[in-house]
């Protein structure tokens, strides 16, 4: 007669997303549901990269436990008693961002286990990292030559671990048709306006920094290609970005150009010497930009005097 037994094995663990650093404590428990008791029970849960052993409680529950091999030697299990092993582990370095299983399965008894498909289970850790992001706007998307603009680039780390040694990038020197003025970078950090580099160093878990860069819009701008983009974007950072989509953004302008259109007509085109007659200038701005420094020449002919002139401005 062949005696057979089903042994279950469950496990869990807690917390299941712990930090790098962290410890976490996995249960492993294993059931004997019978119909017989089980002798030589052993079940084996070796930790898997990205994991430390700390520790276990095996003495106390009359087992043994070996964190070289993971076997966990539970011995006799009589119908219906359950026995648990609790394993403490770190959450290694370089693990943010990544998902660690950790399985234990049922490895020896001397009966046969009727049921194998209940005699291994495993428990997942998501490991919480560093997350940030970079997020670019100007206070005047549609600016014309001349203007003064405001960049903003904020930072934050969306993440439940905390940065070191972050910095971003936002680089206007490579950038034709607008000129670096002026900038307001928060306390403790500091920004390069020859490199575009903006040290942040430490950002915290879900706190944020913003930097400020103020620019004039150059002459000549208009006629560039449009958009004139400017980019800003995580140059650094001493841990791993478990979501490098958000490390940086745009900020576009379009600068407006001008159509200034210039008609002139005269009141009488056959007179006879001697006679005035008088010519009339006028310029439109059809934009879309607001127009400034407006000159227009109008020089006479050597075969005519000049009497007076009514000008908006100064002729």
């Amino acid at each position: 007669t062949v005696t057979t037994v089903d042994l279950a094995v469950v496990k869990s663990v807690t917390p299941t997303a712990p930090s790098v650093g962290d410890i976490v404590t996995y249960t492993i428990q294993v059931t004997n549901n019978g119909p017989s008791n089980a002798t030589g029970v052993v079940v084996t849960d070796a930790l898997p990269a990205g994991l430390t052993y700390v520790s276990n409680n095996s003495a106390s529950t009359g087992t043994t436990y070996a964190p070289a091999t993971g076997e966990w030697a539970v011995g006799d299990l009589a119908i219906g008693v359950s026995r648990q092993l609790e394993i403490q582990a770190r959450v290694n370095a370089g693990t943010a961002g990544t998902q660690i299983t950790n399985t234990a399965t049922l490895t020896d008894v001397d009966q046969t286990d009727r049921d194998p498909t209940n005699n291994s289970d495993d428990a997942v850790i998501g490991v919480d990292g560093l997350d940030l992001e970079v997020v670019k706007s100007v206070n005047n998307a549609i600016p014309q030559e001349g203007d003064t603009i405001t960049y903003s680039i904020r930072v934050r780390n969306l993440g439940a671990a905390n940065g070191t040694g972050i910095t971003v990038t936002d680089d206007l020197n490579g950038i034709t048709g607008i000129t670096y003025v002026s900038h307001t970078a928060p306390g403790g950090t500091s920004y390069n306006p020859a490199t575009g580099l903006w040290t942040v160093g430490i950002l915290n878990a879900n706190q944020s920094l913003t930097l400020t860069v103020v620019a004039t819009v150059d002459a000549g701008a208009a006629a560039l290609t449009q958009p004139i983009v400017n980019n800003a974007a995580v140059s650094a950072v001493d841990q791993t970005d478990i979501n490098p989509d958000n490390d940086d953004d745009d900020a576009a302008i379009d600068v407006l150009p001008l159509d200034l259109a210039v008609t002139k007509v005269v009141d009488n085109n056959t007179p006879v010497p001697g006679e005035q007659i008088i010519y009339t200038i006028t310029v439109i701005n059809n934009g879309p930009a607001d127009a400034t420094g407006v000159v227009i020449s109008d020089a006479l002919d050597a075969n005519l005097s000049f009497i007076s002139a009514t000008p908006i401005g100064v002729y």
